[in-house]
């Protein structure tokens, strides 16, 4: 699932951070990488070959980082939108998983709020890793936030039991294959969905959901030696999310990009965007693999 993975840079110092996820990333499985760039030409003044020439030659560092740590690496520059020609080039390349980190060229005007990120999201169909990125005060280096040396020491997997949680738990289980020590099943019961008239429910809710974690559970320990936790809370399911993420230091938060039913999410609206957002841990998202063939269908 993690054999060759794309990492979308834009040769700012920024991307070194995220660079530095390769040693976690071969410990999932990784062996090889695309390192990506997407430009845009403003108004035919410019000169494709050589811009891309010029990019790919400054990725140079990059590529050194990434072999040095074990990922047989090539180097990608393409004109275009980032958000449309990242997916394109990854099945292009046959990557398996998608990595990009949250900033901008400075920091200052995260990828999140600029729209690469978030429309990213929307268009993909590979899973996406999330690498949150900030200043470190001390030595004005951007650092990633959060404890992402090893993505294998805390998984914190969030199911809703819909189809694509469900799909999101193969990558748990390839996890824990990968020697994953803890694993935390979190289940949240929204307290806006069930309302005021479920809400003398919520016990017996419990009971069979712990009972579907339990289940989990059990394919989890027949794979790995990993500690396996079991959570069930109540509430707001970002701000359950977040707080379990945070106080159980997890170092990758997993998720279905998509919950129950087929309505498609706002950025801004959805569980699981709003956890990438502001996750300091990095978030993994599984995206819907046929919603690029229902959105084309739509268009006939």
């Amino acid at each position: 699932m993690f054999s060759k993975v794309l990492i979308a840079t834009d040769s700012s110092p920024a991307s070194l951070a995220t660079i530095g996820c390769a040693k976690s990333l071969y410990l999932l499985g990784a062996r090889e990488c695309v390192l990506a760039q997407c430009f845009l030409i403003r108004e035919h003044v410019a000169f494709p070959d050589q811009i891309k020439a010029h990019i790919e030659a400054t990725l140079g560092r990059q590529k050194r980082i990434l072999e040095a740590q074990g990922l047989h690496t090539i180097v990608v520059a393409e004109p275009g939108c980032p958000a449309r020609e990242i997916p394109r080039i990854a099945a292009e390349k046959q990557c398996s998983l998608i990595v990009i980190g949250s900033h901008g060229h400075n920091l200052g005007y995260e990828m999140f709020l600029g729209g690469t990120a978030a429309e990213l999201l929307h268009q993909a169909t590979h899973p996406i890793l999330m690498i949150r990125l900030k200043i470190d005060e001390e030595t004005g280096q951007a650092v990633v936030v959060g404890r992402a040396r090893d993505f294998r020491r805390h998984v914190l997997y969030a199911t809703d039991f819909s189809g694509h949680a469900e799909r999101a738990f193969d990558y748990v289980s390839t996890i824990v294959e990968c020697g994953a020590r803890r694993v935390t099943l979190l289940h949240v019961q929204d307290k806006a969905r069930l309302g005021t008239h479920l809400k003398d429910s919520v016990e017996a809710f419990n009971k069979i959901d712990r009972e579907r974690l339990e289940v989990l559970r059990g394919r989890l320990k027949a794979i790995g030696k990993a500690r396996i936790d079991v959570e069930i809370s109540y509430g707001s399911p970002i701000e359950e999310i977040l707080k379990r993420a945070k106080t159980g230091k997890a170092s990758l938060v997993i998720m279905g990009s998509r919950g129950r039913g087929f309505v498609s999410e706002l950025f801004l609206g959805s569980v699981s965007h709003n956890v990438a957002r502001h996750s300091e841990a990095p978030v993994l998202l599984i995206a819907d693999q046929h919603k690029n063939a229902r959105t084309a269908k739509g268009r006939q």
